[in-house]
């Protein structure tokens, strides 16, 4: 059995068991609400953790050590971290019903749900204000409530009102922007902010777009959660109110049953539990030319025994480029970022299948080893039968070829001169076709020494990433690239770099947040060529330089120096071109001259030489 086919059996029996240790597992149910403006390497980022376990396990003022902040440019240290209601800020929410007459199916359950919501707020008045608004050709507001009871009052006049005919149209970002402009207004500077919009995500009076209304709502530092209470919505209003929620740092309810809207509802109306602000402070930005105020990006994660247990998407922010952000971050050294498949987590006493996980595990492996052990059969009994007889030794050299049978032209005078070629170049016998055994001398030269010289990224990375194969990946997933960096920004498999004897190097990006060459970025999918000195930037995490020590500058694509056929010794210069009829076997007899006029033209078969196999 060959190597190709035990790389194969190994490599994904490695992927089942990384797919089935629950060592890796981790939960990405965290949310940034709210990223305020950087100033003077200072920034205020509000985080929700939606996990009330791990909420709960934080505490009112959290280690600062069990959060870790990632930005697109520079770095980033967390100052401290506390907790909402701790700080005893309030919070704002917005409760929105559709009264659309497409909504009128849902009307009743909608309010169900808002009356959990009531029966869930604090009991302490104040710490929690809410505004019930209608919508939909234009907005209504119905008043305000800080407790549970005042709130029960308003949703019951409300409900009364019914949703309205048929005829009447929705205007679904339009009463987003309303509503957080409310809260906005009502709790401008501290606290929290959130609208719940009750909804069939319809929209008719198209007034303005997702990402204009998402633009507003992060100003206003607002997040959006629509409750979408009709299963069969249409996918495109589904992606758009996703788009939404994600957006804003919202989430999306919808399909999660009764149970689940409930419990949503409450941990909304509790949100000040599990908010916390978190403070930045940024070092070693690199603002672009010509401004020091430019988007950025955070990422932030919350750890627990320097395992990762939540993760928040990209959050927007405007970075000031500034003061204490242009710090060099030598002076306060972060420890690299732990890999979450390395450590295991802790033993959770909360999991009612924690006692069965051995069983389960047990059974598991012993279907892989089954599994195993039949795909060995089969690829043991499919080489047995495939076996290639042996190979007869290759002809090299010969001293003499055959003269080219009469009338032969100038093709069979060209394969009469090929056959006693000198070895290393390509011959082709006196019969038509190529010379058995011939193999293309560029397949099996040596890769020239070529190196990704790391400028900037993760303190774990080593100062060389050495290029020693001809497709070398590098992206976020262990097992599936030959260089693993851990970032969030980078995708599992984020390009691949392609090398070739002669020294050609191309990439290929393959990622979301995209691969950039000397700051321009390049299309998906898309092979480019990189000569050395040029810089290759991983999304905004990891810089790399070609480097292609003793190249002497970029490579070519020129062929080597031909040597001299006046020196007696050399050897006879390649051809530019082969030129080998088509047809019959190596050991056929040359066919006997035919008429000129019945004489076919010869096919040729052109194999352009200089170049590796693959042609670049």
């Amino acid at each position: 059995m060959g190597r190709p086919r035990w790389g194969l059996v190994t490599a994904a029996l490695a992927a089942l068991l990384a797919a089935a240790s629950p060592a890796t597992a981790w939960a990405a149910n965290a949310r940034v609400t709210f990223a305020g403006t950087a100033e003077s390497g200072r920034a205020r980022v509000q985080l929700a953790v939606d996990d009330p376990d791990l909420a709960a396990g934080l505490g009112d003022h959290p280690d600062p050590a069990r959060f870790r902040a990632l930005v697109g440019n520079g770095d980033a240290r967390i100052a401290g971290v506390s907790r909402v209601d701790a700080t005893g800020e309030p919070v704002v929410t917005v409760l929105a019903f559709d009264r659309s007459g497409s909504f009128k199916h849902h009307w009743d359950q909608a309010f169900e749900l808002a009356e959990a919501f009531a029966a869930a707020m604090p009991a302490t008045a104040g710490s929690h204000t809410v505004e019930v608004m209608t919508f939909h050709g234009q907005q209504y507001w119905h008043g305000t409530a800080t407790t549970g009871a005042e709130l029960r009052t308003i949703l019951a006049d409300v409900e009364s009102l019914g949703p309205l005919g048929s005829s009447s149209e929705t205007t679904l970002m339009s009463a987003v922007q309303e509503g957080a402009r409310r809260a906005a207004s009502i709790q401008p500077e501290s606290g929290a902010r959130q609208v719940l919009l009750f909804t069939d995500a319809g929209e008719e009076g198209v007034v303005f777009s997702v990402d204009e209304t998402l633009e507003f709502v992060r100003t206003q530092g607002v997040p959006v959660h629509p409750v979408i209470l009709r299963d069969d919505v249409r996918q495109k209003q589904l992606d758009r109110t996703k788009k939404l929620a994600d957006g804003s740092g919202g989430r999306l309810l919808h399909g999660v049953g009764d149970d689940g809207f409930r419990a949503a509802m409450a941990d909304h109306a509790t949100a000040g539990e599990r908010l916390y602000w978190v403070e930045l402070s940024f070092c070693g930005v690199q603002p672009p030319q010509g401004s020091i105020h430019f988007d950025d990006t955070v990422v932030v994660e919350v750890l627990e025994g320097g395992v990762r247990k939540a993760i928040t998407l990209e959050a927007p922010f405007r970075q000031h480029g500034a003061d204490d952000a242009l710090a060099d971050c030598a002076s306060a050294p972060v420890p690299p970022p732990t890999d979450p498949a390395a450590v295991a987590p802790p033993d959770d006493d909360r999991d009612p299948l924690a006692g069965l996980w051995p069983w389960f595990l047990g059974l598991g492996g012993a279907g892989l080893l089954l599994l195993l052990l039949l795909a060995l059969l089969f690829l043991l009994l499919r080489g047995r039968e495939k076996e290639p007889p042996p190979a007869s030794p290759a002809r090299e050299n010969p001293p003499t070829s055959p003269p080219p049978p009469a009338g032969a032209g100038a093709a069979g005078a060209a394969a009469g001169a090929a056959a006693g070629a000198p070895a290393g170049t390509v011959a082709a016998d006196a019969t038509p076709g190529l010379k058995k055994g011939w193999v293309n001398p560029l397949k099996q030269a040596p890769l020239p020494d070529t190196r990704l010289y790391v400028e900037r990224g993760p303190t774990a990375l080593p100062q060389y990433l050495f290029v020693n194969r001809k497709e070398f990946t590098v992206g976020a997933s262990a097992g599936e690239v030959d260089q693993v960096i851990d970032l969030p920004k980078l995708s599992g498999k984020h390009a691949t770099f392609l090398l070739y004897p002669l020294g050609d190097v191309y990439v290929i990006d393959h990622s979301t947040n995209g691969t950039f060459v000397d700051g321009r970025r390049l299309p998906q999918g898309t092979r480019t060529k990189i000569t050395p000195g040029q810089r290759i930037r991983l999304a905004n995490e990891v810089e790399l330089r070609l480097d292609q020590p003793g190249s002497g500058g970029a490579a070519t694509d020129e062929p080597p120096p031909r040597p001299d056929p006046a020196e007696p010794d050399a050897p006879r210069p390649k051809a530019g071109t082969v030129f080998a009829p088509v047809g019959g076997t190596g050991d056929d007899p040359p066919p006997a001259p035919r008429p000129a006029s019945e004489r076919p033209k010869a096919r040729t078969i052109y194999q352009p030489l200089g170049k590796d196999e693959d042609g670049e």
